[in-house]
């Protein structure tokens, strides 16, 4: 076993305990989420109804961060032990904006021809350019924190306890949970997997992120061009 694989599997402390924590944290707010969603969404007006969403998203992501804040101050590296052994800053540029690119326009056409319903939902309708849209969000904040839970956290927890099949396939279904209402599963199961995969040979988070945040501006551009 390489040193950087020993330094990627040592510097998960956490457990069982928390990982099963933090993700009924999640599926609390995506069960609430949902029913907000349903109940209350349909009634504030279409122009502001994306901003209104961000912001009570943005106000979830507060919460959970500061939930994983107390898992990871428990630890002697904290934060840190989110990172592993190989993550440099923004290696293998050039491939990972090819597989990026790639990834993003399967995905932009599956959920326009396979789930075409959902695809003109509820928060695919066009709104007006603003910063938050096709930068602050889904191009920073999204890809960030995702990757850190989904990757990071609950991949690399689970795998350090079940082994990497079971990694797999749990990270994956909290992800697809957590994008339920926005995408469609079959581009998310798509994703998850090919990411998870990518960061298990690469072990660098910064390049999951780069890549996230990429396939996420492929496809709010694919959605306003083909709506």
């Amino acid at each position: 076993m390489k040193t950087t694989d020993l330094f990627y599997n040592n510097t998960v402390p956490w457990t069982v305990k928390d990982l099963i924590f933090f993700s009924n944290i999640l599926i609390i707010y995506m069960v609430g989420g949902g029913w907000l969603i349903k109940t209350y969404l349909p009634m504030i007006p279409l122009n502001i109804r994306y901003y209104v969403f961000i912001l009570v998203d943005i106000f979830s992501l507060i919460i959970c961060f500061g939930i994983l804040n107390v898992i990871l101050k428990k630890y002697a590296n904290g934060w840190r032990s989110l990172l592993s052994g190989k993550d440099v800053f923004f290696t293998n540029l050039v491939p990972s904006i090819g597989i990026a690119a790639v990834t993003g326009l399967a995905m932009l056409l599956i959920d326009h021809y396979v789930s075409p319903f959902l695809f003109r939902g509820l928060l695919s309708k066009p709104v007006p350019y603003t910063f938050s849209l096709f930068i602050v969000y889904p191009i920073i904040i999204a890809p960030v924190t995702e990757e850190i839970w989904f990757r990071s956290f609950f991949y690399r927890g689970i795998k350090k306890e079940c082994g990497l099949p079971t990694g797999l396939i749990v990270s994956t279904f909290l992800f697809v949970l957590y994008h339920y209402y926005n995408f469609s599963s079959i581009s998310i199961i798509i994703y998850s997997i090919f990411i998870t995969l990518y960061y298990e040979k690469n072990k660098n988070l910064y390049n999951c992120i780069l890549i996230h945040s990429i396939i996420n501006l492929i496809n709010i551009t694919g959605r306003l061009l083909l709506l």
